[in-house]
């Protein structure tokens, strides 16, 4: 943006040639100025505590980091998310809390001790777009996966597929299972609009060629003058 600023108000006439280097002066005056403000009153000052080595050693730890609501599903509280949970825990019911907070003012804290989990299983495959849980259900219930239900992960169990899952107040992906063993898959897919965009991407480049090829190969008509000098000897 600032560039094509620069370009708009740059004097382009060689008469006002002498007002150039005022005006680029003033752009770059203009442009640190609003990049100190933004910086001042938009960007975080991190504190002595959350430097990279210390967030880089939280997280080895597993505690995790404070949340952004950007980033939170729809209507869910990232406060609400307890810190130690386990990749798959069975419950009884699908919002079920996992952990409790030591003050109000505090995120909830998972521990076995709490029996908020009638048992509990780590990942057999866990990565970016995909996870996989391998369990036994020792009776029917409800698995809380430690991963925020977003509309792009397609969700199955025992190979089926399954929608229409319950929401919970802390954005956790709660699963109905039935007794026995249990494989849960989570992929993370292309959503509609995606598609669409993808779609409508391609289509965009494909004009720009065609507008490329046809402009191109047009050929250019000469006016009556040019005619009637080039016929002449």
């Amino acid at each position: 943006m600032g560039i094509f600023f620069a370009a708009a108000v740059w004097p382009g006439n060689a008469r006002k040639r002498w007002l150039r280097p005022a005006v680029a002066w003033i752009c770059a005056a203009l442009f640190l100025s609003v990049t100190f403000y933004a910086a001042q009153q938009f960007f975080r000052d991190a504190p002595e505590d959350d430097d990279f080595a210390n967030l880089l050693k939280e997280y080895n730890s597993g505690p995790g980091f404070v949340g952004s609501d950007e980033y939170a599903p729809p209507g869910a509280e990232n406060s609400l998310v307890a810190i130690g949970l386990p990749d798959a825990c069975l419950t009884d019911n699908f919002d079920d809390e996992q952990g409790v907070a030591p003050t109000p003012q505090d995120n909830p804290v998972w521990m076995p001790a709490q029996q908020s989990c009638i048992t509990t299983a780590t990942a057999t495959q866990r990565g970016p777009e995909h996870l996989r849980v391998d369990m036994v259900a020792v009776r029917t219930g409800f698995v809380v996966l430690r991963l925020r239900s977003y509309p792009a992960w397609r969700i199955s169990v025992n190979g089926l597929v399954v929608s229409g899952l319950q929401t919970r107040d802390d954005g956790l992906i709660s699963v109905p299972v039935q007794q026995g063993p249990v494989r849960i898959d989570v992929d993370w897919i292309a959503t509609p609009d995606v598609i669409a965009g993808r779609c409508l991407s391609a289509l965009a480049v494909l004009g720009l060629l065609g507008l490329a090829q046809w402009s191109g190969g047009r050929s250019r008509v000469p006016s009556a003058a040019e005619a009637g000098s080039q016929g002449r000897i």
